[in-house]
Order: structure tokens, then C-alpha cells, then sequence
């Protein structure tokens, strides 16, 4: 290939401003984002895409080399240094925070050393977030490096704060630090004023971890009935946010489990010299280059100069968070009396520190959060991006929705490695208590989840794919605007994809500026109102658990395929909503939907026979459960 001289290297980083017009003309431009593109595009400017010069295959070897370093840690004995009470600290650390950053920071580092050794440049202009890769790319060549101004970096210890103004979804970032204090002083306030505090008893406890208090409600008031007392430990979320999660707790004898005060002033002391210990241990074995060389290396090239400083932050900045969680956690179980206890992940800090520290007369469930064993032909690539494949956790046992759950995990988990037991959702429990009824209005009402790029978990998500997903909301609503008498609503996912979230607000009002769009409404209140729901599933190893509520609330569904490896997907009849493939006749699937009685019959028959499947105890997953913890 004819060699490129100078290559400017764009991403989201980039001050368009503090870029020589003369070089966005004449250099060869790569883009490493969707934003980029857009701009570039706006601009007139020709340019590649990064994305390119990495296949399939290789994002997948990618995957597996982060998924191999999730306990880089145990890799070498000098690492026993961050050892407390037999518990290495860093083994604490939220797996998949590690995941995201690590995955992501490899990805462009390949692509970069791709490009190099591609074109063979002889200068290379980029922002400092890429100068770290461009260097190590570049080690063994000519090429010369200039580091171009960049805009202000958010930081990546910030909590996203989501709500609406009427049809507008908003959203703004406090840093981990701020929200924990505001989240602490609301708390400590309202249980005060209404006596929730956890008071210590001689009755046993069921210690809730991280739930949502207004989703569980009907959980919350059945394990108040027994003779144990249900207390919640939110680290992550505040326990209650508004009028109706306070009531619950008010009505129910679920207790607050306050962790700052669980430790005494002697501990509160010991835990500041441990932390100032600890704070000097990271900063010596942070010298050892030869090692971290060693363990962040891939086909021989060590890529941890571009990582050394991030990876610094989060051990540096959270190991005093860490061992307190370590310290809290073993109060806790020293002083109060647990039974047993419930949580939904295992990955996070606060799960990942009372597991490795609980004892074993405390039986630790976990109650699986999530729908994806819907279509069989997916089953293989679940799997291979399934949390329960990669994270080696200690739950006892694992808490399934139904039958189509515990198929799929009996025929990939280990024989023993957890018991698993069928007891169905107590977050649906008051979905099947209501009017479910399907909408008759003579207006059609469609319910739009499209569900955000989240880039970091599989590696396979790409600027392509973000194009393909432009392009297929245009086509979308270019449809639907050609039929008579349906109006649309958008519903976006309220946990994760902050960033593409905002993409999506942008494409949707860019298209109609007149849409409404939701972010933090129940997705229920809008069920209600909708007629079909259109989901749109970037990858197919994880679709929507916004499918699943749709059909217990019998909605026709049409589901859309990003994923290139599906792309000649349509409609196979006996299943009980129609996925198909963005390649697909969207417009003939839309009007059978919306129109054709005899079809829609059909669908509505199927999603009953499905829904005993993949739903087991409809309306009464919470008795199930709370007689489970309670006997």
C-alpha cells in the first residue's frame, strides 16, 4: 500500500478549533468515533474510520485477553503486599469498571499499530488521550508524533443524575464523591425523622444488597411478614428518592442498614493508618515496570505505559474505599445477626466485598437480573459474554425467572458450581396484579426502546454500527410517518449508555422535534398506553428485558437486529414476537402488526405459550422467594 505521509488521528477529544484547516484537507483523517464521523461529515472532510482496521475475530481474541486479566493481581507474588486479612483488596474492584476501561484502551491501541504498520506514517497528529498508544505503536519506527490541544476530559468518577421536564429527558454528572455526601446526608435525615434506621435486635436478618426499592416493593412486604427482619445496604443508590419508595419502607418493617456507623472509633482509627499503609504499598509497586510489563502484554507488546496512569487512579483513589467496604463488611457480619443474603450482580464493590468475607453459615443468593434466553439460535454467543461464564463468584445459589433460565444455565454451567433454583421475578409480581388489557383505540400509539451502543462489554460495537443505527431510525420513522393515525413515544434505557443515549435524543429530535421521549417514567405507565412495541437490540447476546414486560403486557413486538452476523433474520412463525434483521421489510412486519387481526391473534397465542416458559409463579415470585429466605 502507498505509504501516508502524515495521518491525523481524530476522536471525541478533539478541538476541531485548535486543528490547521490545511491538514484536515490534506492529511489522511481516521476517525475513532461516531461524534467524530458526524462532525467530519458536517465538515465535508474525507476520512476513514478506525474501526476498520479491526475485524471480528480479532475484538473477540481482544475480549478474551481482558477477560484473562481480570485477576491480574494473583499474577505475581508481589501483589500479596495489598493483602488484608487473607483478602487481596484490589480483588474488590468492580470487574466489569475494569473491563470497560481495559477492553476499550486495547481496542485502539491494536487499531493504532494496525494503522502504523498499514500506511507507514511519517508524522502522526492526535489528541493526548491517543498520544499514550500512538507511542507504544510507534516504538520501533521513524514516525514523528505531534500532540494537538484537547477538550476538557470528563472524569470518570461521576454519577449520572437522570429525570424529565415534562417530555425532555435531562441528565447531569456529580462526581462519586459529591453524590455519596448528598446521598448520605438525605438518607441519614429521612431515617431519622421516620425511625428506618436498622436498630440491632435478636432477630435474624435477610440482608438486601443494592435494590430498588419501589421495583421491589411487593418482595419488601412479604418478607416483613416473617419472623426475620429484611434490611437493605445501598451503597450505589439511594434506598428510597421519592414519596412511594418511602412509603414502603414506612408501611413495611424493612429497616436502613446505616454502614458509616457500623464501625467503632477505635476501627474508624485503624482504618485511617491501614489506608495511609496501603496508599504507600501502591505507589512502590507501581515502580515495578518489568512486572506490570510482563502481565499487560499482548503478542508480545506490552501495552501498559498506555494504561499505567489510569489504572493507577482507580487503585490509588478507591483502595481507602476498598478496604472500608472490607472493614464494613466484616462488622456487619460480626455484629449482626444475618441469615442469609439477596443481591442481583456480583461484579460490584459492595457485593464483591461482604461475598469475600461472609461466613459460611450465611447462605448468599443470587437473583438473576436480566432477559436473554428467548432464542436458541443465540444461545452459544450468550454464553460467551455471560457474566456467570466469567466472573468465578460465591453466591450459593442462583435464583432463576423460569424453565427457559434454567435450560440454558444447566446446559452451560459446571455441574455444582451453584444450585439453581426456579422462583420467577418479584419485579413483575405487580405487572400481572393490574389491567393488562391491549389498548383499543381507533389511533395507534407505537413504544419506541431502543436500546443505547454501550461499546466497552463485548468490543464487537462499532462506528458502523452507529451509522446502521442513523440510519435505520431514519427509515423507521420514515415509515411510519406514511401511515395514518399513529403517533410514537421513546423510551430509552435508564441504566447505561449515557453518552449514546444522548446521540439517540439528538438523531430522534433532528428527525421530529415533537416526539416525546422518556428516560426514568416506568416503562409500565407507557406499556399501557401502546398498542406494538418496536425494540431495537444493538447485539443479540443482550436483548431487552423491555421485550419481556411488553409481552406480560400482551404487546405485539417487533424486534430489530444491528448485529451484522443476523443480518438475513426474519420472522419465524411460533415465536412470540417478531425478530427480524434491519435488512428486513420493516414495512410490511409495522402494518401486519398494527393491522392485521388474524396475525396479531397469533402472536398474542404464542406469547402465552412463551410466557410459561420464560416466567415462572406470575404475580407471586415474591411469596416464593420470601418463603424461600424465610424457612
Amino acid at each position: 500500500m502507498e505509504k501516508d505521509k502524515k495521518i491525523l488521528l481524530i476522536d471525541s477529544d478533539t478541538s476541531f478549533e485548535e486543528i490547521d484547516q490545511h491538514m484536515l484537507r490534506k492529511d489522511t483523517v481516521i476517525c475513532f468515533d461516531f461524534d467524530s464521523h458526524k462532525k467530519l461529515e458536517q465538515l465535508e472532510i474525507s476520512h476513514e474510520i478506525a474501526d476498520d482496521y479491526l475485524n471480528r475475530t480479532e475484538r473477540m481474541q481482544l475480549f478474551d485477553t481482558v477477560v484473562s486479566l481480570y485477576t491480574w493481581y494473583q499474577k505475581d507474588p508481589i501483589f500479596n503486599e495489598l493483602e488484608f486479612e487473607g483478602t487481596n483488596l484490589i480483588g474488590v474492584m468492580d470487574s466489569l469498571e475494569f473491563h470497560l476501561f481495559l477492553l476499550s484502551s486495547l481496542i485502539k491501541f491494536s487499531i493504532i499499530k494496525k494503522i502504523v504498520e498499514t500506511k507507514s506514517p511519517e508524522h502522526i497528529t492526535c489528541t493526548s488521550e491517543l498520544s499514550q498508544l500512538v507511542k507504544l505503536a510507534t516504538l520501533n519506527t521513524s514516525s514523528q508524533l505531534k500532540i494537538i490541544s484537547s477538550k476538557e476530559k470528563q472524569r470518570p468518577d461521576t454519577v449520572e443524575i437522570r429525570f424529565n421536564i415534562g417530555k425532555k429527558p435531562i441528565v447531569f454528572l456529580l462526581s462519586s464523591k459529591r453524590f455519596s455526601k448528598l446521598k448520605y446526608l438525605y438518607e441519614y435525615s429521612i431515617c431519622k425523622l421516620f425511625n428506618l434506621w436498622y436498630k440491632s435486635t435478636n432477630e435474624k436478618i435477610i440482608l438486601l444488597v443494592e435494590f430498588n426499592t419501589f421495583t421491589y416493593s411487593s418482595l419488601i412486604y412479604n418478607l416483613s411478614e416473617s419472623k426475620k427482619t429484611p434490611v437493605i445496604l445501598n451503597r450505589r443508590r439511594p434506598v428510597f428518592w421519592n414519596s412511594e419508595s418511602l412509603k414502603i419502607l414506612r408501611k413495611s418493617n424493612c429497616k436502613v442498614l446505616d454502614s458509616n456507623n457500623i464501625l467503632d472509633k477505635n476501627t474508624k482509627q485503624k482504618l485511617a493508618k491501614l489506608e495511609k499503609h496501603y496508599a504507600a504499598v501502591i505507589e512502590s509497586l507501581w515502580k515495578n515496570e518489568d512486572v506490570f510489563n510482563r502481565i499487560f502484554s499482548i503478542h508480545g507488546d506490552s501495552f501498559w505505559p498506555a494504561i499505567k496512569d489510569h489504572l493507577y487512579d482507580m487503585c490509588k483513589h478507591k483502595m481507602s474505599s476498598y478496604l472500608r467496604h472490607l472493614i464494613e463488611s466484616k462488622e456487619i457480619f460480626k455484629k449482626l445477626d444475618i441469615d442469609c443474603m439477596l443481591y442481583q450482580y456480583e461484579s460490584g464493590e459492595t457485593e464483591n466485598s461482604l461475598l469475600q468475607t461472609k461466613p459460611n453459615t450465611v447462605i448468599s443468593y443470587l437473583l438473576r437480573h436480566g432477559f436473554s434466553c428467548y432464542y436458541d439460535e443465540t444461545s452459544t454467543l450468550r454464553w460467551r459474554y455471560d457474566t456467570e461464564r466469567l466472573l468465578d463468584k460465591h453466591s450459593d445459589k442462583f435464583l432463576l425467572w423460569g424453565n427457559a433460565d434454567h435450560k440454558y444455565y444447566t446446559s452451560n454451567l459446571p455441574k455444582n458450581k451453584r444450585e439453581l433454583i426456579i422462583t420467577g421475578s418479584p419485579r413483575y409480581d405487580s405487572f400481572f396484579k393490574k389491567n393488562l388489557n391491549i389498548t383499543s383505540s381507533t389511533k395507534k400509539t407505537i413504544l419506541l426502546t431502543p436500546e443505547p451502543l454501550t461499546y466497552g462489554w463485548s468490543g464487537l460495537l462499532d462506528i458502523n454500527i452507529a451509522i446502521r443505527y442513523e440510519n435505520l431510525l431514519k427509515k423507521l420513522f420514515n415509515i411510519i410517518s406514511k401511515i395514518d393515525d399513529v403517533d410514537v413515544i421513546v423510551k430509552l434505557h435508564p441504566g447505561v449508555g449515557w453518552l449514546h443515549n444522548q446521540t439517540l435524543i439528538k438523531i430522534i429530535k433532528e428527525i421530529d422535534s415533537n416526539i416525546s421521549i422518556y428516560q426514568i417514567k416506568p416503562v409500565e405507565e407507557l406499556l399501557k398506553s401502546s398498542d406494538i412495541v418496536i425494540n431495537i437490540t444493538p447485539e443479540d447476546n443482550e436483548p431487552s428485558t423491555v421485550m419481556l414486560e411488553g409481552l406480560i403486557h400482551q404487546k405485539l413486538i417487533l424486534d430489530i437486529s444491528l448485529d451484522e452476523t443476523n443480518k438475513n433474520l426474519e420472522y419465524q412463525q411460533g415465536n412470540p414476537m417478531v425478530n427480524v434483521s434491519y435488512n428486513a421489510n420493516l414495512e410490511k412486519y409495522l402494518k401486519l402488526l398494527l393491522f392485521d387481526d388474524e396475525f396479531r391473534q397469533l402472536l398474542l397465542s404464542n406469547n402465552k405459550i412463551h410466557l410459561q416458559k420464560y416466567l415462572a409463579n406470575q404475580g407471586t415470585s415474591s411469596e416464593s422467594i420470601a418463603r424461600l429466605l424465610t424457612e
